[in-house]
C-alpha cells in the first residue's frame, strides 16, 4: 500500500533484484493505465508471493482483494505456491485477534 511503497517495499524490491531474484513490484512493473489485473497474472506465475501487512493494510480494499487472491492461488496449488507474510509495524496478534488498526467496528 501507499504507506509501505516508499520505504520498506521499494528497498525489499531492490535487494531482491540485487540478489538476482526476479521480483514484481506494482509501482515499478505496472505502468500507468495498465489494468491492476496484471498483478494477478504475476501472482499466478510466481512460486512465492509476499504480502506486506502494515497498519493501513485492512483499510485498503485492493490490499484485501490481493490477499484473498493470494490465498486462493495457494489453495489451488499448496505444494508449489508459497505465501510469505511480512508484518510491518503490526504484530501477527493484531491480525489474529482483530485488534489495533485491524479492528473492525460493527454498527
Amino acid at each position: 500500500g501507499k504507506d509501505t511503497r516508499g520505504r520498506f517495499t521499494s528497498h525489499l524490491y531492490e535487494e531482491l533484484n540485487q540478489c538476482r531474484i526476479s521480483a514484481f513490484f506494482d509501482s515499478v512493473g505496472l505502468r500507468k493505465g495498465e489494468r491492476i489485473s496484471e498483478i494477478l497474472g504475476y501472482m499466478k506465475a510466481s512460486q512465492v508471493v509476499m504480502s506486506i501487512l502494515s497498519k493501513n493494510f485492512a483499510k485498503s480494499k485492493w490490499c484485501l482483494l490481493e490477499a484473498a487472491k493470494m490465498l486462493e492461488i495457494h489453495e489451488d496449488d499448496k505444494e508449489n505456491k508459497w505465501i510469505i507474510p511480512v508484518f510491518l509495524d503490526v504484530s501477527p496478534s493484531d491480525i489474529k485477534e482483530d485488534s489495533g488498526s485491524f479492528q473492525v467496528s460493527i454498527t
